[in-house]
C-alpha cells in the first residue's frame, strides 16, 4: 500500500465525523453528479443491458433466465421442460 493513501486511512478518524454531515454529504453528492462522465448518444444506442434472474418453486424446480436488451434474441432458458 502507497504511503499516501495509507496516511488517509491511518488519520480517517479524525475526519469523518465531517463526512458525516449533512451539508458536507450533499455538497459531495452534487459534485460528483456535476462531475460524472456521461454516456454519449452512440454508447446508449450501441449499448446492451443484461438481466439475469432465477427462481425456485416449492417443488424444487428452477428457472434461470438470461436476458440481453434492448434485443431480447439473446436469450436463453436452462429449463425444466415445459417451463419458458
Amino acid at each position: 500500500m502507497k504511503k499516501p493513501f495509507y496516511n488517509v486511512l491511518k488519520f480517517q478518524l479524525l475526519y469523518n465525523w465531517f463526512l458525516k454531515l449533512a451539508f458536507v454529504k450533499n455538497y459531495l453528492r452534487k459534485q460528483v453528479q456535476k462531475n460524472a462522465a456521461r454516456l454519449t448518444e452512440k454508447q446508449l444506442e450501441q449499448g446492451t443491458s443484461f438481466v439475469w434472474g432465477a427462481v425456485t418453486n416449492d417443488k424444487g424446480i428452477s428457472v434461470t433466465q438470461l436476458l440481453s436488451l434492448p434485443s431480447t434474441k439473446k436469450t436463453y432458458c436452462d429449463c425444466e421442460s415445459g417451463y419458458s
